[in-house]
């Protein structure tokens, strides 16, 4: 009877319970959501945090990268400054493998593929030495050649046996060049030979260096190892000497190298990372075990290996100048094999091997890998690039973790948000109904105790309806939200994928390989079925807390009540309804206190909250205007920005692309000084080690801005001007290209040049100096062709590491009408032969960057893994300038949302507190009417009262922080809305008691 009664107490009460149903039902459903998108967050951020892996390449940007075998000291300066327990302590590195790599022997491994530096190195025995044969440099107009004092001489002999050769020509005949060396073979004798064959094709054929017999060509060369001479009689195998036979040991084990790559996870190698070679048998290594490997398919194959197998190496010990100058050092170590990989022809020969980091010399310009946790790191290379030396360059690749979880932790962090709102608002509209039908039943609940109802009964009166009603609601919202639930998901789910789909072209926040997933994840159902019995519980609980303070008394206790009377007139009927509005503030006390500050926190709020929105959007604003983004042509995989080919119609293209400009490029010819030249002989042997030492002199760069050049993308270098010069002399235009420069030119001006500071100490030189220098130019007649050149030194730059590069104006290349947007078109296929090996420029507008985008694609540019017609790959340096806005927009959303949220529920607040200050004095309004004051100046008084109270705490509040909003309308209008708002309150309010029966507000007790 009880449990009846008590369900029909509730029920009677039809409009509060629907009310209280809907509010229920509607916050269940919610919670329900947000809780199963929270969920669903979570698993999908774990999901990618298991099959994304994050490292960061760290490499040294020297003038000869990305060479991997240049012995560069600043490269392994550097290295040495990042300390592995430097590296370690960074938080989010979880492992680092330094780029020193090993090398070791296997018996019956042959190289086939890949760098062979010693291919041509030879140990070979020749007979039938024929007579000496002269051949002249020069040819006469029937193409028949010349014999004069630069003829070379070489001897027609038969290839008897190769004691060891990569050519295999056994048997065949072939040409021998005795160089300079003092040796002259003896006709039809035999001979073992030291030497390398050579290629005597092509160009260096064409002007004469090379016999043109057809023959396979050797020249005869000293020993790598030691001094004895290269060649000897030969009339059996007896005469070869151990010195052949070791040295073509030394040659065969230098050429078959295998390349031994420590790491602590193969995984994290960046070849595996970014998919360039896969696994076609077996898996990868356990980290945990020590020299379980991955080997190269041509090593498993010759050697005879497969997954599971061990095998034994022998260690090699290179040169610190020359890595590949091989010895071996006695030291032999056994290899488990747990997978196989595709080889190639840059992973040929090569052992990836869990082992800790190598102690060699660093070659080349990779410093170190390091491994990194997905969630931190971007913070980690922050940190590692503020670690790292000048010049350093530290490249994350996360194959796309930080793209396909961003979505989600916005998802994460809206859900959360939403659920903290929920939980609060299912507590307080609990309370609330727990208070409404429990707490203010105190005589219903005197009187059961009077009749001696127990105290079970009277419980089970009071709760039986809370539960039904609570118990149906929250069943009602469980099932709700969990059949909306799926659909919320996908449609998360698609947004995301929408999101990845998206490519960030040209941009350096998407260097690598991107991995594609799908988000489906399994969620769990028994934390959405938790929250049914959690809101039957706690609308319980509050029941029994209300219902105990109504068994106890539930009335409050009365005691004195000072009244504050202000001295002077009372009276203010002469001054209207302000009189008596000022009046009822003066005599109101703490009750006048509350709605100024009310409205003062308010308002501050509000002003706080936009104020904090309107500086996110400054910044951003800021940003997009004042934020330089420049962008560069680089390699199709985004590493080498240097020695490129972009010729001149690309480079136009580039140029009158909208929001592109200060493009600046270069291009550089080998130069060197008469008083450094070597002393070369005449015969071929001569010239060609002339034409190798010229290929490694610096270069005489030509360029329209010191920003194009390789030595300055890094690093901030300061150059020291001679009087009157500035940069804008390498936009002279005043000069001759150098490959269009021919004998009838006149002599021209002296060439203005900035040159290192090394260079010129090194030849006792200082600002406005001229001196003259060679440049070898591949001349449009399709010949080499050395000019002399007559430079000034304007200026000077501290040099880094490299070469000594001198830097000259573009139009000792191209004319500088190329760089002008408006030149005429021809122009480009009059110079179209002409290329550049740099190229640099600027964004106009970081505001303007995804328009900008869209127009390099429309010129149909490739990015970095995205090809496209135009084969020339830029590459936007705005990882800074994404980080920022990516930020200040997720905020400046949040912050629209929270703003008006707030707002809404501010004004919703003064609505409400205006109506209960308004509505409270009922008997007060009642008493006035009584006395026979018109129904107009009752409202006038009291609406001037709460006007007055609320615009002085508004206008505190705006005079505290009106910086705040001085900038925008949002705040102040907000801050009006709730001043409109609280007066439409207090007005209703006035209205509606106004039609009140006077009879009924005077028996009403305050």
């Amino acid at each position: 009877m009880f449990i009846r009664n008590g369900i029909k107490s509730i029920l009677r009460e039809r409009g509060r319970t629907t009310l209280f149903s809907l509010l229920i039902i509607l916050l269940t459903v919610t919670m329900i959501l947000s809780l199963g998108v929270l969920l669903y967050s979570n698993a999908v951020m774990d999901a990618c945090n298991e099959a994304y892996r994050s490292i960061a390449l760290v490499e040294y940007m020297g003038s000869e990268y990305p060479n991997a075998d240049e012995p560069d000291a600043d490269a392994r300066a550097a290295a040495l400054a990042l300390t592995d327990d430097a590296v370690l302590s960074i938080p989010g590195v979880t492992a680092w493998t330094s780029g020193s790599t090993e090398f070791a022997t296997a018996e019956g491994f042959s190289r086939h593929m890949g760098t062979i530096p010693y291919r041509n190195k030879s140990v070979i025995v020749v007979s039938n030495v024929s007579d000496p044969i002269q051949q002249g440099t020069k040819f006469d107009e029937y193409n028949n050649p010349i014999v004069d004092a630069g003829s070379i001489t070489y001897y027609v002999c038969s290839l008897k046996t190769s004691v060891y050769s990569q050519k295999g020509k056994e048997g065949t005949y072939i040409d021998i060049l005795t160089n300079d060396l003092d040796f002259v073979p003896e006709k039809g004798k035999s001979y073992v030979l030291n030497g390398s064959f050579v290629n005597s094709s092509g160009t260096l054929k064409q002007v004469g260096c090379y016999p043109k017999n057809g023959f396979a060509v050797f020249k005869v060369e000293s020993f790598i190892s030691t001094d004895d001479l290269p060649y000897a009689s030969y009339s059996t195998e007896e005469d070869i000497t151990d010195i052949f036979y070791n040295a073509a040991e030394q040659y065969r084990i230098m050429n078959n190298y295998i390349r031994v790559v420590p790491c602590r996870d193969v995984n994290d190698v960046n070849e595996f990372h970014q998919n360039e070679i896969q696994l076609v048998e077996g898996e990868m290594p356990d980290p945990e075990i020590p020299y379980s490997c991955v080997i190269s398919n041509d090593l498993a194959y010759q050697l005879n290996l497969k997954p599971g197998d061990t095998f034994s190496m022998e260690g090699l010990n290179g040169t610190t100048e020359d890595r590949y100058n091989l010895t071996p050092n006695g030291k032999t170590q056994s290899y488990t094999v747990s997978g196989i990989a595709k080889d190639s022809s840059d992973f040929s020969g090569v052992v990836w091997v869990i082992a800790e980091n190598a102690d060699t010399p660093l070659f080349g310009y990779l410093i170190g890998t390091a491994s990194l946790d997905n969630e931190e790191a971007e913070s980690a290379v922050a940190e590692l690039t503020a670690l790292a030396p000048e010049r350093v360059r530290v490249t994350l690749l996360d194959q796309g973790y930080s793209n396909s979880v961003q979505v989600f932790r916005d998802v994460k962090k809206t859900a959360r948000n939403v659920l903290l709102v929920c939980s609060t608002g299912i507590v307080g509209i609990l309370m609330l109904f727990a208070f409404l039908f429990v707490g203010r039943q105190h005589i219903t609940v005197k009187i059961m105790v009077s009749m001696g109802t127990p105290r079970r009964s009277i419980a089970k009166w009071f709760l039986s309806g809370t539960l039904v009603l609570c118990g149906i609601s929250a069943i009602l919202g469980t099932v709700f939200g969990a059949f909306l639930q799926p659909a919320v998901l996908r449609m998360i789910a698609e947004i995301a994928t929408q999101e990845n789909e998206g490519f960030l072209w040209y941009s350096e926040t998407v260097l690598g390989v991107m991995k594609q997933m799908a988000f489906d994840p399994q969620i769990p159902m028994w934390p959405n079925l938790l929250v049914m019995p959690v809101v039957v519980v706690l609308a319980m609980l509050f029941c029994l807390w209300f219902l105990r303070m109504a068994r106890q008394g539930g009335t409050h206790k009365r005691g004195k009540v000072k009244v504050h009377v202000p001295r002077g007139k009372t009276s203010s009927l002469r001054l209207g309804g302000f009189g008596f509005a000022s009046l009822s503030i003066r005599r109101g006390g703490l009750r006048s206190l509350v709605v100024p500050m009310i409205s003062i926190v308010l308002t501050v709020t509000v002003l706080v909250l936009g104020g904090v929105y309107q500086g996110w959007q400054k910044k951003l604003d800021d940003a997009s205007e004042n934020m330089p983004i420049d962008g560069m042509v680089v390699s199709l995989n985004g590493r080498q920005y240097s020695n490129l080919v972009l010729t001149v119609n690309n480079f136009r293209s580039l140029l009158l692309t909208e929001g592109v400009e200060n493009v600046s490029v270069s291009y550089g010819y080998h130069y060197w000084l008469s008083e450094d030249e070597q002393g070369f002989s005449m015969g071929a042997y001569g010239r060609e080690h002339r034409q190798e030492w010229i290929a490694a002199q610096p270069e005489f760069v030509a360029l329209n801005s010191l920003s194009a050049a390789k030595e300055f993308y890094y690093t901030d270098v300061a150059i020291t001007w001679l009087d009157g010069w500035n940069e804008s002399a390498l936009s002279d235009p005043d000069f001759t290209p150098l490959r269009k420069r021919s004998d009838k030119i006149a002599e021209e001006k002296i060439i203005p040049v900035v040159c290192s500071s090394v260079f010129l100490e090194d030849h006792d030189m200082v600002l406005g100096d001229t001196f003259s220098c060679f440049v070898q130019v591949e001349h449009i007649s399709n010949s080499l062709k050395e000019i002399p050149l007559n430079l000034r030194v304007i200026g000077s730059y501290i040099q880094q590491g490299g070469k000594s590069q001198i830097f000259a104006p573009l139009a000792c290349h191209v004319p500088v009408s190329l760089l002008e947007r408006d030149a005429d078109p021809s122009i480009a296929d009059d110079w179209g032969r002409f290329t550049f090996q740099s190229c640099r420029f600027q964004l106009s507008s970081a505001g303007e960057l995804d328009a900008i985008r869209q127009h390099l694609q429309e010129q149909g540019f490739s990015a970095v893994g995205k090809t496209s017609r135009n084969r020339t790959t830029l590459l936007l340096r705005d990882a800074a300038y994404l980080r920022l806005t990516e930020n200040m927009e997720r905020n400046i959303s949040m912050g629209k949302i929270m703003f008006a949220a707030i707002s809404l529920l501010i004004v919703f607040l003064g609505f409400n507190i205006s109506w209960l200050m308004i509505y409270a004095r009922r008997r007060e309004f009642a008493l006035m009417r009584g006395f026979g004051v018109k129904k107009r100046r009752v409202f006038s008084s009291f609406f001037l009262e709460q006007a007055l109270l609320c615009l002085v705490g508004c206008l505190i509040g705006c005079i505290m922080l009106f910086w705040l909003y001085a900038d925008g309308a949002a705040l102040p209008l907000a801050v009006t809305a709730y001043l409109f708002c609280y007066l439409l309150g207090a007005t209703i309010s006035i209205l509606i008691i106004g039609r009140t029966d006077l009879m009924e507000l005077l028996t009403i007790r305050e």
